[in-house]
């Protein structure tokens, strides 16, 4: 049984990266230095709504980088495959909400 204290990494490759990755934007968000950002597509000039990481400074100041795209309206979601633990890509997600369901072996370190 996984740890519930370590992040869930839905892959079929064990890489370290990926779980550290999301561990650094748990942290993040409970030190307060997870953001909301509305971006602008420079080439279009459409506002892109990002998750940001924020780095404050000591004057109040803060610098922004961008860590992922949100998605907000229903047109934006697609079918995804999902992992299925054995290099494979299995159960289409459901961008109306239905519930996938994947079983997975023991989280390996």
């Amino acid at each position: 049984m996984t740890d519930a204290t370590e992040p869930t990494v839905i892959a079929n490759d064990t890489n370290p990266i990926k779980r550290q990755l999301l561990q650094a934007i748990l942290q993040s968000a409970y030190t307060n230095q997870l953001g909301y950002l509305d971006g602008m597509d420079p080439e279009t000039g459409d506002i892109v709504p990002l998750l940001v990481g924020i780095d404050r400074e000591e004057d109040g100041s803060f610098r922004c980088y961008p860590i992922a795209k949100l998605f907000l309206t229903p047109s934006e979601l697609k079918p995804y495959l999902t992992p299925d633990d054995n290099g494979n890509y299995i159960n289409q997600s459901d961008a109306n909400g239905e519930p996938i369901s994947v079983e997975f072996g023991e989280a390996e370190e």
